[in-house]
């Protein structure tokens, strides 16, 4: 009988170590998706202002970098509200990102086109 509650409680333990790490890693892995395509975006709009790369991203203050480290980009309180995290990735938020980075890829396009009359 001993046996039984002592396997319980091993199982018990097991369950509760691993059910925050799950939990953890599924916060990692929407971090990375929300990240990825904030840095698609955050690429363009450095282009776009002649940097050539994002570099860096001021989550608690919404801002960037771009490879001209002397100046950080703002975001707009519309795609980066207030209290936005990279570790709290809502759907939200990243329907927001994918938004503004394929606004801002429409946009690249645009100029090159007018820019490039190409045949």
């Amino acid at each position: 009988m001993y046996r039984n509650i002592s396997n319980m409680l091993i199982e018990l333990f097991a369950v509760v170590l691993a059910l925050p790490a799950s939990q953890g890693e599924e916060s990692t892995s929407s971090s990375r998706v929300c990240f990825r395509t904030f840095s698609g975006g955050a690429r363009i709009y450095c282009e776009l202002f002649e940097n050539s790369y994002f570099t860096r991203l001021h989550p608690d203050t919404g801002e960037f970098e771009c490879n001209d480290d002397t100046k950080k980009v703002k975001l707009p309180q519309s795609v980066w509200p207030q209290g936005s995290s990279m570790s709290r990735c809502t759907p939200e938020l990243l329907n927001t990102l994918q938004q503004w980075s394929e606004d801002l890829k429409k946009r690249k396009d645009s100029l090159i086109q007018s820019w490039c009359k190409c045949a």
